[in-house]
């Protein structure tokens, strides 16, 4: 039995650290959108859509590097959060609040994977988006998808595929570990309790 409840516990922590991951995820990309929006005075509506939410703009109000820079500041947000949560992820990983910590792990992977998959894949499929301002800036669109794919995206891409199948198998608890760790994925690999002297 106690096994039992300590895998319902386990399970409920994963999905509360999941679902808080998205919901802050679009608090923190749609909350950046919203800021630039109200202050450039050209906010219009918030949109919910099957794919999401969208804050929406009055385009006519804006030059066109205002609504680079508005189109930009979500991804710019979300990436600037997630470094934090790593940054911070020693001091997280020492909390004795599972679920705390579950929702700091998560929201890691969310803000640092979903961005990059949208500005190298899914926006070619949605009418551009964000990446439709960004192009405003006159970069190439392929030195933007490099950026996202090479500058965080790719070089760590299959270890998330790969931790989050662990994680949604075994994840009952995170502890820090006890070595010290370099490179961002290490970090993160830390943060998450996925490194191979850590116990679940």
């Amino acid at each position: 039995m106690a096994g039992l409840k300590e895998n319902m516990q386990s399970n409920m922590r994963k999905w509360i650290g999941l679902i808080a991951a998205v919901f802050l995820y679009y608090l923190i990309h749609e909350g950046c959108h919203f800021a630039v929006a109200m202050g450039y005075g050209a906010f219009e509506k918030v949109r919910i859509m099957v794919q999401g939410v969208q804050v929406v703009v009055k385009k006519e109000l804006l030059t066109d590097l205002q609504m680079a820079i508005f189109c930009a500041v979500g991804s710019a947000g979300t990436l600037f959060t997630a470094y934090m949560l790593v940054f911070f992820s020693v001091r997280i990983t020492k909390s004795k609040n599972k679920v705390m910590k579950a929702v700091c792990y998560y929201t890691t992977l969310v803000l640092l994977l979903l961005d990059p998959l949208y500005l190298t894949i899914i926006y070619q499929f949605v009418g551009g988006g964000d990446m439709n301002g960004i192009l405003l800036l006159n970069i190439p669109e392929k030195v933007v998808q490099l950026f996202f794919r090479n500058g965080y995206g790719s070089q760590w891409f299959p270890d998330c595929q790969k931790n989050l199948s662990v994680i949604s198998a075994k994840f009952s608890g995170i502890r820090a570990s006890s070595k010290k760790t370099g490179c961002l994925f290490q970090k993160i690999r830390t943060f998450g309790g996925i490194g191979k002297d850590v116990v679940f």
